[in-house]
């Protein structure tokens, strides 16, 4: 959970962080900066997505009786380039088919691909790339036993790859030209090449168009905040946290409180309410679920050791549905490449999708940008984010007539969110898994786990937390 800092305090022999703690006998207070719970995970209502691997998370949903889930289509259905043929939308089938033809005019963009690159669709060129890195995987992992294997796997790829970007390790390891690496960046989302290449190699299927397809993505009904709300929820009885968060509660500093006499050390919490007084809280023990970028905003008298833009845009009618998706035979979802500002565009389900039973109306997310991309739009009013991104789909769709059905708009803008510390999530830069990850004690967020960007991540470093706050808790 975000912008959030918890004092879990002993009490008996019990732990666990926040929920886990308070089931295990802590009493627990949370600080909560803003006024509700969730942190970065807040649902414009419309529904989110998650992969069916995250067995944590899909525990919690288990827990939570939270079972509203309908298949999401990660799959790239269109592609625009604005410098070919002088503006084209065309199908992403029809890309990859004109990329293994080595059609000449489509070629003519990328002069500088090698014999070896030609011929060949961006996930072939990616697969191809990252082949020795899966077979590091594969022998480590076989040569592993029970639950270490997957563990050693992923050891072993450190090992050998953590000292890379993406960017050096397509240059200097794939011997990729650079009209290549320029291929690969526009004919993918979310390709950030400063990032280290293990956390692209790990999230690969979030830019592949045939890996994607596999990672069994599904989205939740009614939006990703159901699980932050569902720890307040009275459904919990005695284990909800709805009396235990403190709202408004602007943490500003940190310090230590030496022991004196039969008193313990403890940790002192200083914080700011709404109407400007300053609180105090002290515990034995302190997780700290903010991130690293606005952490810097709290002082301590001990110190301690990506940029994301999206737009959703609301439209009367779902347009896209027959104008775009169903004059193409592309089904009714799906994403959109493209090399205007916008850059990657994802449409909705709708088909069995509760939401939209009894209504025309749709929402897509229109932009979804990392690092210069959203930087270009993050840089622009609220309003002006909006208005570029409604005129960008309407480019790519001529016809269509979408700007006639936009209804709303709304923009998150990560680099101006002071509470997210400016960035939407953790992306580790090249050796700082290496270096970082394994000393990130009683620090929660999914920018303290190896699974960043997603709310698995969170779940995954609070429950470390819990285990490391329990075993502080009952050292002899």
């Amino acid at each position: 959970m975000l912008s959030r800092t918890r004092e879990p305090r002993k009490q008996g022999n019990g732990c666990r962080k926040d929920f886990q703690l308070k089931k295990l006998g802590f009493t627990v207070r949370i600080l909560e900066t803003s006024s509700r719970v969730g942190g970065r995970v807040i649902t414009l209502r419309e529904p989110l997505f998650a992969p069916t691997n995250h067995f944590l998370l899909r525990a919690y949903f288990k827990n939570f009786n939270i079972d509203s889930y309908l298949p999401f289509e990660m799959k790239n259905k269109f592609i625009y380039l604005s410098s070919y043929r002088g503006g084209t939308t065309m199908t992403y089938d029809d890309f990859d088919d004109k990329l293994v033809k080595k059609e000449a005019e489509l070629l003519k963009l990328f002069p500088g691909l090698k014999d070896r690159e030609q011929g060949k669709t961006c996930d072939q060129l990616f697969f191809e790339a990252v082949d020795p890195v899966v077979k590091a995987f594969k022998k480590a992992y076989d040569a592993a036993s029970g639950d270490t294997n997957i563990h050693a796997g992923y050891q072993a790829v450190t090992d050998a790859y953590d000292k890379y970007t993406l960017r050096s390790f397509l240059e200097e390891v794939a011997c990729w030209s650079f009209d290549a690496i320029r291929l690969f960046d526009l004919g993918n989302a979310h390709v950030v090449f400063e990032n280290a290449f293990i956390e692209s190699w790990k999230d690969a299927f979030l830019s592949s168009n045939s890996s994607g397809e596999a990672a069994g993505m599904e989205q939740l009904q009614g939006g990703m905040d159901q699980v932050p709300k569902a720890f307040i929820s009275p459904d919990r009885g005695a284990n909800s946290l709805a009396e235990n968060v403190t709202y408004g509660a602007r943490v500003t500093h940190i310090v230590d409180v030496p022991a004196t006499g039969d008193q313990p050390s403890q940790i002192q919490v200083n914080y700011e309410t709404p109407s400007g007084t300053q609180q105090s809280v002290s515990s034995n023990y302190v997780i700290f679920a903010v991130p690293y970028g606005a952490q810097r905003a709290i002082t301590k008298s001990r110190p301690f050791s990506p940029t994301i833009t999206k737009i959703l845009l609301q439209y009367r009618t779902r347009w896209w549905e027959q104008a775009a998706f169903g004059a193409h035979g592309q089904g009714t979802d799906g994403g959109l490449i493209s090399d205007l500002p916008i850059r990657y565009t994802m449409f909705p389900t709708t088909v069995n999708n509760e939401q939209y039973k009894n209504t025309t109306r749709g929402a897509v997310i229109a932009s979804y940008t990392f690092q210069q991309d959203a930087t270009t739009l993050g840089a622009m009013s609220p309003e002006r984010c909006v208005h570029v991104a409604a005129e960008n789909i309407d480019h790519i769709f001529p016809g269509a007539g979408s700007l006639q059905y936009l209804k709303a708009g709304a923009s998150q803008v990560f680099p101006s969110d002071e509470l997210a510390g400016g960035s939407a999530f953790c992306y580790f830069g090249p050796g700082q898994k290496s270096t970082y990850l394994e000393t990130m004690v009683f620090f929660a967020g999914e920018h303290a786990s190896y699974t960043h960007g997603w709310i698995h991540g969170a779940m995954e470093a609070g429950l470390r937390c819990v285990q490391q706050v329990y075993a502080a808790a009952t050292a002899t």
